[in-house]
């Protein structure tokens, strides 16, 4: 059920560790919301042209959009958002040649109106 896409800048591509979030991020969300690690869904998505302010200053992103069935209160919302930012900030290679800027943003899916198969 876990939808994640995390968009990040282009630039990002060398300094960033997509596979160690993949293989983490499974166990760090079953832990706050209770969905089984085998549920999640992540996507990472390279954004080649990227403006962060009004471009003046060199900087780059990450941004995670999760999606999570609904029913859930705000203080797991929060804690999920804060895992998730916390282990994109891990995944960077330092030293960064300009600010990275990562947030998160945590959105309900409709349990009535979600659906899924599995097909074997």
């Amino acid at each position: 059920m876990p939808q994640f896409r995390i968009e990040y800048s282009a630039e990002l591509a060398p300094h960033l560790d997509q596979a160690g979030v993949m293989r983490d991020l499974p166990a760090l969300s079953s832990a706050i919301i209770g969905s089984p690690p085998s549920a999640h869904k992540i996507r990472f998505i390279r954004l080649d042209e990227v403006v962060v302010g009004d471009g003046s200053t060199p900087a780059w992103m990450i941004h995670a959009d999760l999606h999570i069935l609904s029913g859930r209160d705000n203080e797991t919302k929060i804690a999920l958002g804060k895992t998730v930012i916390e282990r994109l900030t891990k995944a960077l290679n330092s030293p960064l040649p300009v600010e990275v800027q990562i947030t998160a943003d945590i959105c309900d899916m409709d349990r009535a109106c979600y659906q899924k198969v599995v097909v074997e």
